[in-house]
């Protein structure tokens, strides 16, 4: 079975999938849980390579779900889908980044105060299903890799790095393709820039890095898969043209540089998303941010730095009064203690979250939190 994209439960938990079997035609009227009739657009996935983003607010703006007994505050960054209403208070006002590729430079959208308010996006993200992935555990003894592990790469001369291990400063570092070893070195410490004086590594191909120390080695990683590939040139002008339009877009960097985080997800640059996250200590003090870093981990099989990420994620949901964030970041930590062996606080942490969603009145999210229960406790 394949490793488990925290993106699949993010697509169990976030309601997505509400909005295939209730989306109206487009323009038909679909009711609120208020009774209030508002228009139900029809979601366009295909189009969709970025989110619908909260990226500014001013003053009370709260949101609601589909399943959600109330509205709850709003904060930065947190992912919208057609059929979320927003509530935003007297003198209030918030920005909307609306996902989809054609409407992309009419972003921001702004919004006024107002009750029961549908966003002003029609699109969003299908996310792939996978099969629940066993327990890996731990990878303390090993000089696992860190950078790049698990992910695609725009950039062809990256900066290595892995773990580094008790009392061992010296390394033998490898990058090995398909046609045998590209680049090697004895390395003090744990970071390894790609020698300047070989060649870039070539697009498309994919890679391994090694690394070695006193008998341990990081190919003793249980992980399915902890290579790089390098995107095509196609690909990467691409990735280049999308992010010079995010760059003229008039946003503050906190909102331009948490899309860019996005962007890079979107096409799995998931190192270089993790890069440009832990470069930003000001944004991971908001609760979405720091729970993505937390999601880039888990995607990248680095669980006990997710688990110290989600921990974080939690107190910063907690202090800001983000009832979802709250439960997503139990998620990731019932999730990350599976990964790693604790089957038992997997359950406990799970259950919390269960607590929370149905406190929120989101049945949804509660059932599938169910659903992984008994996937994770057996019959």
């Amino acid at each position: 079975m394949g490793r488990k994209s925290f993106w699949y439960y993010w697509l169990l938990l976030t309601g997505v999938l509400i909005l295939a079997g209730v989306a109206c035609e487009e323009g038909t009227p679909g009711p609120t849980a208020e009774g209030r009739a508002v228009a139900t657009p029809v979601p366009t996935p295909a189009s969709a390579i970025l989110p619908n983003l909260l990226i500014q607010t001013e003053g009370q703006v709260a949101l609601r779900r589909l399943d959600w007994y109330d509205y709850r505050p709003a904060p930065f960054g947190v992912e919208l889908q057609p059929g979320d209403l927003l509530r935003i208070g007297p003198g209030g006002r918030a920005l909307i980044f609306c996902g989809e590729i054609g409407i992309l430079d009419q972003n921001p959208i702004p919004m006024g105060e107002g009750d029961h308010q549908p966003i002003p996006c029609s699109s969003w993200r299908p996310i792939p299903l996978e099969d629940l992935a066993p327990p890996r555990g731990g990878l303390e003894s090993i000089p696992y890799v860190i950078f790049p592990r698990a992910t695609r790469l725009l950039n062809p001369r990256p900066t290595l790095r892995w773990h580094l291990l008790t009392g061992i400063t010296t390394y033998t570092v490898s990058i090995r393709g398909r046609e045998g070893i590209v680049a090697s070195a004895q390395v003090q410490g744990n970071v390894w820039p790609y020698p300047s004086h070989l060649p870039p590594l070539s697009p498309g191909e994919s890679y391994q890095v090694i690394v070695e120390a006193n008998g341990y080695s990081s190919e003793e990683d249980p992980t399915p898969w902890t290579g790089f590939t390098l995107l095509s040139e196609e690909e990467a002008a691409a990735v280049h043209r999308l992010r010079e339009r995010l760059e003229a877009l008039p946003l503050e960097e906190s909102a331009r540089r948490l899309l860019t985080v996005h962007l890079y997800t979107a096409y799995e640059l998931r190192g270089e998303a993790l890069e440009l996250l832990q470069g930003d200590a000001l944004i991971q003090q908001e609760p979405v941010p720091a729970r993505l870093l937390a999601d880039l981990y888990f995607d990248t099989a680095l669980y006990d730095e997710a688990w110290t990420a989600y921990q974080q994620a939690l107190q910063r949901a907690e202090q800001w009064g983000d009832s979802e964030g709250v439960g997503l970041a139990l998620v990731g930590l019932g999730l990350t203690s599976h990964h790693l062996g604790d089957t038992a606080s997997a359950v406990r942490f799970l259950e919390q979250a269960k607590a929370f969603f149905e406190a929120l009145g989101d049945r949804r999210r509660t059932e599938r939190i169910e659903e992984i229960l008994q996937g994770l406790q057996g019959p």
